[in-house]
């Protein structure tokens, strides 16, 4: 740090390339102060990193400097770590995620990379489902969805996003039965009332108000004193005409009664 600190670039990158020869985790933290000290992403890329240590290098130098507002930078380090032989799993989700929009070809090829990486099946999966998505090929994504292992078909974050999927092409009921699945597979009572609540969101979208108030009074009846919970219960009252639960919940927050309109 002392090096870059005082201009001496080369110097204080071979010291950090010496630090992570001896501990892997010198990486991250050399790619923390690079990213901040030297603003030539060309020289940032041209460290003398091992070989076997280059993907973690640039995932993590992506990071970084995505954190610190250079994105263009950032989308650089990706793509050169999306071309290594072994790239980091992070890195092809982000790339495919910027590609989703301009170039669906290239995207769902690196969909098809992440997928060949052990145990990371179900992000390929989900990231096809999303680049359909963002396209507004809704069918498609759900064909993705829908077709998929039943041991990924059934993971949290896949009946998510189906519920999700079901919602916007209008199969109301389909989305609500999808997220109780979620609901009865959670074991948890956070699970539950993140599940429950999850079911009342699609409700409220869907203009079910007062369905959606008894989903969040179920959460609420697991988590009596969460506000989260409790402001949902409210906005949906509101929306369901219950003026009286819109009161007592504007009590039970602190929340004063909106002044009438003159």
């Amino acid at each position: 740090r002392f090096l870059l600190a005082n201009g001496r670039i080369d110097q204080g990158m071979m010291e950090f390339r010496l630090a992570a020869d001896r501990d892997v985790r010198y990486v991250e933290y050399g790619a923390m102060i690079l990213a901040r000290r030297v603003a030539d992403v060309k020289m940032l890329m041209s460290w003398p990193i091992h070989p076997e240590q280059k993907s973690l290098y640039f995932d993590a130098l992506s990071r970084h400097l995505a954190r610190i507002g250079r994105n263009d930078d950032a989308a650089t380090l990706d793509a050169r770590n999306a071309a290594l032989p072994h790239p980091a799993p992070d890195a092809l989700l982000r790339q495919a995620n910027r590609l989703a929009f301009v170039d669906t070809a290239q995207a769902m090829a690196l969909a098809e990379q992440l997928n060949a990486i052990e145990g990371h099946q179900k992000d390929a999966l989900l990231l096809r489902a999303k680049i359909h998505q963002r396209r507004g090929n809704r069918e498609k994504a759900l064909a993705v969805l829908t077709t998929a292992p039943k041991d990924i078909a059934n993971t949290p974050e896949v009946l998510r996003m189906l519920a999700t999927l079901y919602l916007e092409v209008k199969r109301v009921d389909d989305a609500l039965a999808t997220a109780h699945r979620l609901y009865r597979q959670a074991v948890s009572v956070a699970d539950r009332v993140s599940a429950v609540c999850f079911e009342g969101d699609l409700q409220m979208r869907a203009g079910r108000y007062h369905s959606a108030l008894a989903s969040y009074k179920q959460a609420l009846a697991m988590v009596p004193y969460d506000t989260r919970v409790m402001k949902k219960i409210l906005d949906a009252a509101q929306r369901a005409k219950d003026f009286q639960l819109s009161r007592d919940m504007r009590m039970r927050l602190g929340v004063s009664e909106p002044s009438p309109v003159k």
